[in-house]
């Protein structure tokens, strides 16, 4: 028995041993590492410390490209030592994370560039890279040897594309906001290659016809077809190109680059041929857009493979032609996925277009795609019919809510038809701004989420901006509004005929996919009042997403569907009849007149068949489903108001 304990005891001391040993271990490890990262002062520096500098930062790197053509963040390190110096196992430290260098030699008095990125894609054996990004608004990172020492640090302000943060001498104590100079001493000169010139500008034509490409001073030109990023590895130029007819739904693009001896290389043109297809495109606008098609279709990286992953975005080059079929504008542009979860599963995605100062040096298209306005962000939508959305609110102009206009366009993606697509305005601050004159900065605006009163995102203005909103809610939902002063003060908050408009629209054309307060709502103000118009501070209300409206068709005889107690079969919002807040306005005599008021108004006027048919066959053509529902809705949806107010308002 004794025997048996000894052995049970040395056991369980060998298991202990075993599990506290590690721990102690790595726990000691990771002190060590904390007090580095604290910058203790007894702490001791490396030997290479003073001899190994990182030199040159670039966050937001378009230009300077890797061996695979892409264009990652950078850390250029410099050995101001006579030797050169191996850096195996030498790490970064950026946000207590720590970025190995596996195997690198920097030279005596010479550079190591180092590629940084985060996504998981191969580099080639020659280049240095490491796992980690670096943000264009800063960080800090801090370099290590291979025995935990301390060499160098750095921290790295926000940066414009480009931009480098440089010592202003190699190895030196001095820091400055430069062009880059990866590579090469920051003494060098900026190296400027100007960009390959084309002797055809990108356009509709009748007949085939060749090209050429002239470099400045003779600089190499490369080019590709596919709409992938042109490198010293793609075809180089040397003979006239031939752009002949390829097929109705195909055209013929080009991206080409010019390239010193030294590795310098210029932006990329884009370049976009359409031959023989003029008449297939007639009253549409086209779109080409031209984009290294791992930007879309990487497993790790591409938007489309990645579609649910909101707020990524790719550079692109945009080429807009209007229905004349002539060239309108031209440059780069960022693209992202656009839409819920619901339209980024869909096969044929929609995108948010937007122009920046870092890809084309102006944060505005050049030109007005609507009116006068100038604009920085566009949506391309997708639905069927793709004008549904467009065409209905434009039935809305007058009314007492913000409405998007939009272009139907052909949309291209690197030379072949990906979709027939509505180019929208956006609802953001320049909209608000420019339509109802109030300053920008002073815009807040709200989209609303589900079925929940209080799930709601800030669309415009700062997160403190949210309380202002949740102040609304509280108030309507906790309010009697049967008294008739507590209704009176609620009209100093809400612009009452926009809200009452956009119920009733909603409620007309049947977008159960809708509600005022609820799921896709947009509702905006003057943050500060500004002025007794449109900056007076009150509430006011935007049409939205109405691309589920006639309830898509899902449904036959869809005009006789009952907003207020019916449900449909494809959303998360229920019928009116549970509507807190519809159902406590209702109690309100001068409400309830008003929303009839308004019902009447529309069926007669804004959504009446003699005027809506003829729109619709004037500009989209004919569409027997969307004629019926208009001929015959008025005497549908008006039965249902009137029974609901009579008897079915919640008590």
């Amino acid at each position: 028995m004794m025997e048996k304990l000894l052995i049970n005891t040395k056991t369980k001391n060998r298991i202990i041993i075993m599990i506290v040993c590690p721990l102690f271990l790595v726990s000691f490890f990771l002190y060590v590492i904390h007090i580095i990262a604290l910058d203790k002062p007894d702490i001791e520096f490396s030997e290479y410390s003073g001899v190994i500098f990182i030199n040159e930062v670039v966050s937001k790197n378009t230009t300077f490209m890797d061996g695979n053509g892409r264009t990652p963040d950078i850390i250029e390190l410099y050995n101001d030592g006579d030797d050169d110096i191996p850096l195996f196992d030498w790490f970064f430290l950026s946000d207590d994370n720590f970025y190995f260098i596996y195997d690198a030699i920097i030279p005596a008095k010479g550079f190591l560039i180092i590629y940084c990125s985060s996504t998981p894609t191969p580099f080639l054996p020659t280049e240095t890279n490491v796992s980690f990004d670096i943000p264009s608004s800063g960080k800090k990172i801090s370099l290590f040897d291979h025995i935990y020492r301390p060499v160098d640090e750095v921290t790295v302000p926000p940066l414009l594309e480009n931009e480098s943060w440089a010592r202003t001498t190699d190895g030196g104590r001095g820091w400055a906001t430069k062009q880059m100079t990866v590579g090469r001493s920051n003494l060098s000169p900026n190296v400027f290659i100007a960009k390959p010139e084309f002797s055809v500008e990108s356009g509709f034509y009748d007949n085939e016809f060749w090209f050429e490409l002239t470099s400045e001073y003779g600089h190499d030109i490369y080019y590709t077809l596919d709409g992938s990023t042109p490198t010293k590895n793609s075809t180089k130029y040397t003979d006239p190109l031939f752009v002949n007819y390829i097929a109705n739904d195909k055209l013929f693009i080009i991206r080409a680059i010019a390239a010193d001896t030294d590795g310098n290389y210029s932006d990329i043109v884009s370049k976009t041929y359409f031959v023989g297809t003029q008449t297939i495109y007639d009253n549409y606008s086209v779109i080409s857009l031209v984009i290294n098609p791992d930007d879309l279709y990487d497993e790790s990286t591409g938007i489309i493979a990645n579609y649910l992953n909101q707020g990524q975005e790719r550079r692109a080059s945009f080429a807009f032609f209007d229905e004349n079929q002539q060239l309108s504008m031209q440059h780069d542009v960022g693209l992202r996925i656009h839409g819920g979860e619901f339209g980024r599963r869909l096969d044929i995605k929609s995108f948010i277009v937007r122009s920046r100062s870092g890809y084309h040096g102006n944060d505005y298209f050049d030109k007005p795609f609507f009116a006068e306005n100038l604009v920085r962000r566009i949506v391309l939508r997708y639905r069927e019919p793709v004008y549904l959305d467009g065409f209905l609110q434009s039935l809305l102009r007058d009314r007492n809510t913000a409405t998007q206009k939009q272009r139907l366009v052909m949309v291209f993606i690197n030379g072949d038809l990906y979709g027939k697509h509505a180019l929208m305005e956006r609802y953001d601050a320049d909209y608000f701004s420019s339509y109802y004159n109030i300053n920008s900065e002073n815009i807040v605006a709200i989209k609303t989420n589900y079925f929940c009163f209080y799930d709601f995102n800030i669309s415009i203005g700062e997160e403190n901006d949210r309380k202002l909103f949740k102040e609304l809610i509280d108030y309507i939902l906790h309010t009697d509004f049967s008294i008739e002063s507590n209704y009176s003060d609620l009209l100093n908050l809400i612009d009452i005929k926009s809200l009452v408009d956009h119920y009733v629209a909603n409620i007309y054309i049947v977008n159960a996919d809708a509600g005022a307060f609820k799921h896709n709502g947009f509702i905006w103000r003057a943050r500060v009042p500004e002025d007794e118009n449109y900056g007076d501070g009150r509430w006011r209300f935007a049409m939205f997403d109405l691309d589920r409206a006639l309830n898509s068709y899902s449904q036959y005889n869809i005009y006789k569907f009952n907003m207020f107690l019916d449900r449909a079969d494809y959303t998360a919002v229920h019928q009116l009849m549970y509507d807190e807040i519809l159902n406590n306005l209702l109690r309100n005599e001068s409400f309830k007149q008003l929303f009839i008021d308004t019902f009447i108004d529309m069926a007669e006027n804004n959504f009446a068949p003699e005027i809506v048919i003829p729109e619709l066959r004037g500009k989209y053509g004919e569409n027997p489903l969307i004629e019926e529902f208009f001929s015959k809705r008025k005497e549908y949806a008006l039965a249902h108001l009137y029974d609901y107010l009579e008897n079915h308002i919640p008590q």
